[in-house]
């Protein structure tokens, strides 16, 4: 992408070029109106033309042709919502209008373009393990941590003090950092100043965690830079959900962004606002064909105008809400309309916030991100398991469904679906209790996540059974990794309450996505029959489905 100066510039010519083509459609309606004002057509027409002028005014440089856009937008529709006809008087008032809207862009001289928006930047981190970094001088308590980062996938460095802490992050930027407040060499608070004035050190998250648990050590955390506080003695839990839900946002692809605006000029501004921010965005010019690009794109967030060509965008965004499909689709409504009125019809449509255009770049993209982070929090609480931090079995089913319907595998690769079922579980629960039980779970979750990789998908199916979709994998190489697994966790003891340890092993049955199958469910019921003879065999053993490359 060039400059973002340079291409608002651009746009603001093309704004200008288009002046005459717009001024004459504005002419054309008004000339129907005047042979005929019962012509409903002509005057939402007319609607539609200053609505668009009111829309791009103040964002090239020219206040004045938004105001009258607006004033003839307003009229058009009051008119058009009581279904009162245009008198002589009011399409001379809109004449005039008009008239001084060419006057201003006929007469304009090139002014200064709006200021550049400070766009977040469009960095997306690669593929590995998370990296944590923990600056902590009590060393069981370093050690504790480490022992929870580790079993939930991440990689761990530790550091006693500030200039060990220091010289880690200048050597290598982590995904995070979860630091002590009182440290040898100086204080935490200092640490995560400095750290966020480091070349690209305002992106990796930041914890804060300590003894001082009053409010103004927690107000310093948050001034400081800190992303989290958390008093000690620390709820691991409650940590681990706030580190995960925090690093997941800022890994995740681009978002996908789709706006509904019949206006192409007012369509390359929003591009250029959202591509420079690294979004990847995309415009439905006809609301008819919103439903065949929310099936192709997949947004992450859909940016409604109100004023469409034959349709409403509060009546679009009501029929999306009926689907089960869009029923949490982040919908922004985005229109010159600011009237109180239309923001609660906005609500009552559905949509989940409404911004009054022009709006400033800034506050668009602070709303969206906003919006998408709420998205991402309520799908991390619907779509994981809270013990484990796996996905749920619905959210596993419909990855599982998505990758049978859409996967092409090149020749001699494959995809497999794997069921893994911990051996005796119920002995667990009934000798030990479901406290040691669930650190069983734990335990093989923090596992899999460590050993598998990122693009993997890894589900907790149901009570003591797990489930995973390994890509670009033979039946035999997951054989092979899969046996892996089992001998490394069987072979490591597990802490459960009161000191003791345990050992604990799985049972697990692979299908590979075959043509023969005619459809996810007879995918998992291959895998679900080879656990079933894993289980025959006497359990502690990995079973492939007969037949499968």
């Amino acid at each position: 992408m060039g400059s973002w100066d340079a291409q608002i510039a651009a746009l603001r010519e093309q704004f200008l070029q288009g002046a005459p083509d717009r001024v004459s459609q504005l002419r054309r309606s008004l000339g129907l109106l005047s042979a005929d004002p019962g012509d409903q057509e002509a005057l939402r027409d007319l609607l539609l033309g200053f609505h668009k002028l009111s829309g791009l005014g103040t964002t090239f440089g020219f206040p004045e042709v938004t105001e009258m856009g607006r004033i003839g937008e307003a009229e058009a529709g009051r008119l058009l919502q009581a279904a009162i006809l245009p008198d002589t008087r009011q399409i001379g008032g809109w004449g005039q209008l008009v008239d001084r809207l060419e006057e201003v862009l006929i007469r304009t001289v090139p002014a200064c373009a709006p200021a550049a928006a400070e766009a977040p930047g469009g960095v997306y981190r690669r593929e590995h393990p998370y990296r944590i970094v923990v600056v902590e001088d009590d060393g069981e308590f370093a050690s504790a941590l480490r022992s929870v980062l580790e079993h939930r996938g991440m990689t761990v460095a530790l550091a006693k003090g500030v200039e060990e802490a220091r010289g880690l992050l200048e050597r290598d930027l982590p995904d995070a950092v979860v630091t002590d407040i009182r440290l040898g060499g100086g204080s935490g608070f200092e640490l995560v100043r400095w750290f966020r004035l480091q070349p690209g050190g305002e992106t990796p998250v930041v914890l804060v965690v300590s003894v001082l648990s009053d409010f103004p050590d927690r107000v310093e955390a948050i001034h400081c830079g800190a992303d989290g506080y958390f008093a000690k003695p620390v709820r691991w839990e409650d940590l681990v959900k706030r580190l995960e839900g925090l690093l997941e946002g800022r890994r995740t692809r681009p978002p996908r962004i789709l706006s509904v605006e019949d206006d192409p000029l007012e369509g390359r501004l929003l591009a250029t606002i959202f591509e420079s921010a690294g979004y990847r965005f995309r415009l439905c010019g006809d609301p008819g064909r919103l439903e065949a690009e929310l099936a192709a794109f997949r947004p992450d967030l859909l940016l409604m105008d109100v004023l469409l060509p034959r349709l409403s965008g509060f009546s679009l965004v009501r029929y999306l809400r009926q689907s089960e499909a869009f029923a949490t689709l982040p919908v922004i409504f985005l229109t010159t309309q600011g009237q109180l009125r239309d923001q609660i019809q906005a609500l009552r449509a559905g949509g989940d916030a409404y911004l009054t255009k022009p709006v400033n770049p800034s506050l668009l993209l602070a709303s969206v991100a906003a919006q998408l982070e709420k998205a991402r929090q309520l799908s991390r609480l619907v779509d994981h398991d809270g013990l484990t931090g796996l996905l749920t079995h619905s959210a596993f089913f419909d990855r599982a469904a998505a990758i049978y319907s859409q996967r092409t595998r090149p020749r001699g690769r494959g995809v497999v679906l794997a069921m893994l079922d911990l051996d005796h579980f119920k002995e667990v629960n009934d000798r030990w209790g479901h406290l040691a039980g669930d650190r069983v779970l734990v335990a093989l979750a923090g596992l899999l996540r460590q050993r598998l990789r990122q693009a993997d998908v890894i589900g907790r199916y149901g009570g003591e059974e797990f489930a995973l979709i390994l890509e670009d994998l033979s039946g035999e190489e997951t054989l092979r990794l899969v046996r892996r697994l089992l001998e490394e966790f069987s072979a490591t003891p597990v802490s459960i309450p009161g000191g003791e340890t345990l050992r604990a092993s799985f049972s697990a049955g692979l299908a590979v996505l075959a043509p023969s199958l005619t459809g996810v469910d007879a995918w998992i019921d291959a895998a679900d029959e080879a656990l079933y003879t894993a289980k025959v065999q006497g359990r502690k053993r990995v079973a492939l489905a007969e037949g499968r490359p």
